[in-house]
């Protein structure tokens, strides 16, 4: 195992006038990154060693995110050593005593542990070390060569027996020097050192809508492939069909279904009329009974167990789903994803590292149903946006490639907003709303409910709908059960805005859009450095009805506008009446991903819905 000295570091380090020249915009810069990773199978003993190094340089005060530290998280049985200090401008070393580093205690038996530096000032050098020993199997990962900012030097060393045979694949790109060490004796095997070079690799800037900035930091990805000792080792590689099987038997060794979850079945689906009605019975049980605290394949316990503990994985949450449904005969897939917001799944290297939920997906005559025990409240077979459209691998016995999960129809994810707007004997406006939201957004917007207290859900919505009418009152916030896995999430509401109409005026402006939805402040560069990701394609209408005022009459409508195209649709029509004015908007973004070069496309789009958002109805006296 290759480690890295710092005798000479402090000796050679660059000055902050020389980065700042490099790098006036950035507000710190990584000199330089080791990270030494050796694993080894000796004895029927798994065993996995690692060793990391930073020196990142502040070059403004504070020192952006490199002014903290954080390890890998940890296995509970894992032993880590930490070392870290803060060299200033003037060369002084201020180190972090060990009762100074935070242990984050995760859940699932997880640590992980926090470092954060003293003296930000700029030109301060912070440097975080530590040795990991650990007898989890990791035969697989990913190595960041780069960081969101800019880093100068990344060396990169995987060390193994010689006859291990891994994939390696840098992912995007980048310039780098990858060199293989001559064979050395470590204990009783013989070993090889593959290393990778790395350097002036540029940071990476966040832009609105993008997606997953790992996926634009070059990283080394590795996977296992096959050991030359092996009879016929090559033919013997490791594929998709043998990570699916693997995942298989693993979820077969914890699935002792006790006497207790059988019970448990029968009683939740006594009476159900149909196995569609069973398993959404079924599923709504499990979410509101075991709360997925975070998104990961790891699964722990047999699903009594886990059901019993309350919470944990997604994953533990779908095993638990499924052996519900294996109880009830319910037929039915484990399929494993890399969900939109966690990257993609490099199909040429295999691996199980890729992915972040298990979902199930139950057959019924010629339809399939997903399910996604992340989110209460949640209608059967509506996917959240993230979990749409992705690459999954099913895990069976002889899985036979992947499958692609739905993609839901932008129509099919949609607010519709009914207002009627008044106006009273003393000339306030009186607006009187009912929203109702279905697909993925009604599960987007009962999941951000569910975490909030009463306070924070009437803020919420108190922002959402004070834009178009500032210094409007919201009363009779209701909203309809967010936990309901039938009823579509439904709140009404009422706004006031008091002395609307004074006695003086002889002209009132109505905004066309009077909750303030389509005031975009969204520019995109025609410069991105990053593809568009908008993630959340779906549809909005309004339907507003305005009561004309005693003494007022129509002196100006906005015309009726139309657009469609492949990035949405905007509409609006007026129409009068004797005492009634009738208003329709819709505004519609139908793709998930956009190349950079549609920024200007895009601009032009929300700039349309902007100025018909500019528009208003003239009423005069």
């Amino acid at each position: 195992m290759v480690l890295f000295g710092d005798a000479t570091f402090a000796e050679n380090m660059p000055g902050l006038i020389e980065m700042l020249a490099l790098y006036p915009d950035q507000d710190a810069v990584y000199l330089r990154i080791g990270d030494s990773t050796a694993v080894s199978y000796i004895n029927q003993k798994y065993h996995y060693s690692r060793y990391f190094h930073s020196a990142a340089m502040a070059l403004r005060k504070g020192g952006g995110g490199t002014a903290s530290a954080a390890s890998p998280v940890l296995a509970e049985t894992d032993d880590i050593k930490i070392n870290a200090f803060t060299i200033t401008s003037e060369g002084e070393t201020l180190l972090v005593g060990q009762n100074e580093i935070a242990k984050l205690e995760l859940f699932g038996n997880k640590k992980r542990y926090v470092v954060t530096f003293p003296d930000t000032r700029a030109g301060s050098i912070f440097i975080f070390e530590w040795k990991l020993e650990s007898n989890e199997p990791v035969f697989s990962g990913r190595r960041y060569l780069g960081r969101t900012y800019p880093v100068l030097a990344n060396r990169t060393v995987i060390s193994c027996p010689e006859g291990w045979v891994f994939n390696f694949l840098v992912s995007p790109s980048c310039i780098y020097r990858q060199q293989r060490s001559p064979e050395y004796i470590y204990g009783n095997d013989i070993w090889v050192n593959h290393i990778w070079n790395a350097g002036s690799l540029p940071g990476i800037v966040f832009e609105e809508n993008s997606p997953p900035i790992t996926e634009f930091i070059p990283c080394l990805n590795y996977a296992f492939s096959y050991d030359r000792r092996w009879p016929a080792g090559e033919k013997n590689k490791v594929d998709w069909q043998l990570i699916s099987s693997i995942y298989q038997k693993h979820l077969n060794s914890l699935n002792k279904i006790d006497q207790s979850l059988s019970l448990e079945a029968a009683n939740v689906t006594a009476g159900a009329s149909s196995a569609k009605d069973k398993a959404r019975r079924i599923f709504d049980f499990v979410t509101k009974s075991f709360s997925v605290v975070y998104s990961d394949i790891d699964i722990s316990a047999a699903p009594d167990i886990l059901l019993k503990r309350g919470a944990g994985s997604q994953a533990e949450g779908a095993f638990i789903l499924g052996a519900m449904f294996s109880k009830s005969d319910i037929t039915f897939n484990y399929v494993l994803i890399s969900t939109r917001d966690n990257g993609e799944v490099i199909k040429s290297m295999p691996a199980l590292y890729y992915f972040n939920r298990l979902l199930v997906a139950a057959r019924f005559d010629r339809d399939t149903v997903w399910f996604d025990p992340a989110y209460r409240g949640v209608p059967m077979g509506i996917l959240p946006f993230e979990d749409q459209a992705v690459d999954g691998l099913p895990i069976k016995n002889k899985a036979d490639g992947f499958i692609t999960t739905p993609i839901s129809d932008y129509r099919e994810n949609g607010r519709a907003v009914n207002l009627k707007i008044s106006f009273d004997s003393k000339g306030a406006l009186v607006a009187e709303c009912l929203e109702l939201l279905s697909g993925s957004l009604n599960v987007e917007e009962k999941n951000i409910l569910q975490g909030l207290t009463p306070d924070e859900s009437r803020q919420r919505w108190v922002d959402l709908t004070s834009r178009g009418l500032p210094g409007s009152i919201m009363k009779d916030l209701i909203f309809s059960d967010i936990n309901s896995d039938i009823d579509p999430f439904r709140v009404s509401y009422r706004l006031e805005l008091p002395d609307f109409i004074k006695s003086e005026d002889t002209r009132l402006f109505i905004p066309l859009d009077i909750l303030g939805r389509w005031q975009f402040d969204i520019a995109y560069s025609e410069n991105r450095r990053l593809p568009i990701e908008l993630g959340r394609p779906h549809c909005e209408q309004e339907q507003i009805q305005i009561d004309i005022p005693t003494g007022f009459r129509v002196e100006y409508l906005p015309d009726n506008f139309n657009l469609n195209s492949y990035l949405g649709e905007i509409f609006s029509v007026v129409v009068v009446t004797a005492n009634t004015i009738m208003v329709t908007r819709g505004l519609s973004l139908k793709p998930y991903r956009l190349k950079a070069e549609s920024a200007r496309s895009l601009n032009g789009f929300f700039s349309t819905a902007r100025d018909e958002a500019s528009k208003f109805i003239i009423l005069r006296k």
